[in-house]
């Protein structure tokens, strides 16, 4: 799979149901030598009113990804994510 084929899909973790975002600007942390993946990092959530809000980026473990279907990437992450 290339990298350009996660954008769109939607992030859901599979532990508490909750929706985390759709993959667009994401940025990943990869091991330049060995080419490993070693997170993923979505953006914070913007908007109107983000000054409200957290708009700091989320780093997601790679090994945290437990499927990458047609539509959506199913992680498990615990609660503290």
């Amino acid at each position: 799979m290339r990298l350009e084929e996660l954008a769109g899909k939607e992030i859901i973790n599979v532990k508490t149901g909750s929706r985390l975002g759709v993959v667009e600007g994401v940025d990943f942390h990869i091991i330049p030598e060995t080419g490993e993946i070693v997170s993923v990092i979505m953006p914070g959530k913007g908007g109107i009113f983000s000054f409200f809000k957290e708009n700091i980026p989320k780093e997601i473990p790679w090994h945290a990804v437990k499927l990458i279907g047609s539509e959506v990437i199913l992680i498990e992450l615990d609660n503290t994510y």
